[in-house]
């Protein structure tokens, strides 16, 4: 006698997969696993005699005996094969699974190598990955009757992720909702709607599975037309607000911190000059200063004073490839440079401190994306000039630059200026 296997199926975890999953391992359990087994998902058992050409084969064995003990061979027919088999023990296999496409059920199969083929094991599903609805929706009432819907987007890292939404209104008082329009963003405008009117508004997902169950819904009322024109007021303040930060830019002192944005007015005849040496900038020791992306696409200028520090610039120079890859526009997108400035005890044998240490890099700023920029496309230029009052005796005064491999400060020049084409720290030290 030749004994064949029996593989068996106790359980699965998890039960439930949507159809794009390839990431997730799925665990069965049961007995009888062998190594080379293979794992089918979506095949049926057909006896061999019912075989027809044309017909994908996965594989033939037995599952079996029948009462006048024959064997029961069969063949395992259609489905899809997993895309990897881990077979751990005699009692436990990991799968992976390929995209399902057009399966004609769930069903998983186990074949072992010496043709012993488990019955199928049905209370595993596959879901397609529609998207949720979204979970919160907000209906903002605007001036001139329009209605501002906002709606959480859908995490682009899920399966199931809404690619495309559908927004239907009606009036409160109506039953039968209107398709209005179609979007990819997570927010639209509603206009031409009726003052002091209530409204239901509804927001379906979609992606290219399909759409959501259930739709997001929210109910708002337009603004009266005494309210609008106090809302078109607001909005006037709003947009004459951020007039006055393009032209004028802004400057805010937090704690020992200057954060300062450029805007239009502060480049004349494309030369920015920023000096930050005034009496109310004395007990600071950060500046970070923010250059609009719309202003760095144009060739300027930029000459900053900080203390002892004097840099200067082309904007220009940090829009390298990885931030042109991230520019998606003008909103609250900023290339950054920041300045440290500190004092320094760790200075070559022989030399004593002639300036403050000045430690800068540079970064772009998109929302709440941050990115370094270690290179620029041309250099700048660093002057650390001498204050001859905090340091009145020096000789043979020369700038040094923080070598991070080291731990230790090196010369770079023989004078107080130098170029540079990304961060770094500085400072100017004298002979003893």
């Amino acid at each position: 006698f030749t004994y064949i296997s029996k593989p068996r199926i106790n359980d699965i975890n998890p039960k439930k997969l949507f159809t794009n999953d390839t990431e997730t391992e799925v665990t069965i359990t049961g007995s009888q696993f062998m190594p080379g087994a293979k794992v089918i998902v979506g095949g049926r058992i057909v006896p061999i005699r019912e075989l027809e050409a044309g017909m994908d084969v996965k594989g033939q064995g037995i599952t079996g005996v029948d009462p006048q003990g024959n064997n029961r061979e069969v063949a395992v027919v259609g489905g899809m094969e997993a895309a990897s088999v881990n077979v751990v023990s005699n009692n436990e296999i990991k799968v992976r699974f390929n995209e399902a496409t057009d399966l004609e059920n769930s069903s998983i199969i186990i074949i072992n190598p010496d043709g012993g083929i488990s019955d199928p094991y049905n209370d595993f599903k596959y879901e397609k990955p529609l998207p949720l609805k979204p979970m919160v929706l907000e209906a903002v009432p605007g001036y001139e009757s329009t209605v501002m819907l906002i709606w959480n987007e859908s995490d682009p890292d899920l399966l199931n992720r809404a690619t495309k939404y559908e927004i239907y209104g009606r009036r409160a008082n109506e039953s039968t909702s209107t398709f209005i329009a179609s979007t990819t963003e997570a927010e639209y405008l509603i206009k031409g709607l009726e003052p002091n009117t209530e409204y239901v508004f509804m927001v379906r997902a979609l992606n290219q599975y399909g759409a959501a169950l259930d739709f997001a819904e929210v109910k708002v009322r337009t603004l009266s037309l005494q309210e609008d024109h106090k809302q078109r007021e607001k909005e006037e303040r709003l947009k004459e607000e951020q007039r006055k930060l393009i032209e004028k830019g802004k400057e805010e002192i937090i704690g020992n911190k200057v954060i300062r944005t450029l805007g239009t007015e502060d480049i004349k005849n494309k030369v920015g000059n920023l000096d930050f040496n005034q009496s109310k900038y004395k007990n600071t020791t950060e500046l970070t200063i923010n250059i609009p992306i719309a202003l760095a696409r144009t060739d300027f200028t930029l000459n900053i004073k900080y203390g002892e520090l004097q840099m200067t610039i082309n904007p220009k120079d940090m829009y390298t490839f990885r931030v042109s890859m991230m520019d998606q526009g003008d909103k609250d997108s900023n290339l950054q440079i920041h300045i440290k400035r500190q004092g320094e005890s760790h200075i070559p044998r022989g030399k004593r401190i002639a300036s403050r240490a000045y430690d800068f890099h540079f970064g772009f700023q998109r929302g709440k994306e941050y990115i370094e920029i270690d290179q620029l496309l041309r250099t700048g230029k660093l002057t650390l000039n001498l204050d001859n009052i905090t340091y009145p005796r020096t000789r043979n005064l020369t700038l040094y630059k923080f070598d991070t491999p080291t731990g230790n400060y090196v010369k770079i020049s023989n004078n107080r200026t130098t170029s540079f084409k990304g961060k770094g720290k500085y400072i100017l030290l004298s002979d003893r």
